[in-house]
């Protein structure tokens, strides 16, 4: 009984992936450059840990997929990794375009967490927020004009 006790105080304390921008909750970024993510183990691993991502579109985000690239990978912790071999980025490319728009988001999330030792990996935080920058104003003008007294001015 104490073994079993002990096995479950270990999953408890167990490195969580987290995923993180250049900023806590996200990462901003300039349209047509790339947003870098950043997920970080909480602890040293006693063997491999890896975790699955991938970008989406999910309902409260302003971006369309055109925005960014759709980036899926698996990012991989080394057994005993310590200081900044807990922390593993990857990189998503957005689109510059024409539109007048404001500033666009999206979602990375992790999942399938596995390995570590003991097993039993789990996400702390299993989403990122992704913000492209959009800097295209729209404009509005009028030019001058000038009529003979009496005829319409066009």
């Amino acid at each position: 009984m104490r073994a079993d006790a002990l096995r479950r105080a270990r999953a408890e304390f167990a490195p969580r992936p987290d995923v993180v921008g250049e900023r806590r909750l996200g990462c901003r970024r300039e349209q047509g450059s790339n947003v870098t993510f950043t997920v970080t183990l909480s602890g040293s691993p006693g063997a491999e840990v890896t975790v699955d991502f991938a970008t989406s579109v999910r309902g409260s985000d302003t971006a369309v997929q055109a925005d960014f690239t759709a980036t899926t990978g698996t990012v991989t912790f080394a057994s005993g990794a310590t200081g900044s071999g807990l922390m593993k980025t990857f990189t998503v490319a957005t689109t510059q375009d024409a539109l007048a728009e404001g500033a666009e988001t999206f979602t990375v999330t992790l999942t399938e967490p596995a390995g570590g030792f003991p097993a039993g990996v789990s996400i702390n935080d299993s989403t990122g927020t992704g913000t492209i920058n959009a800097s295209d104003a729209a404009t509005l003008s009028v030019n001058d004009a000038s009529a003979a007294e009496g005829s319409n001015v066009t």
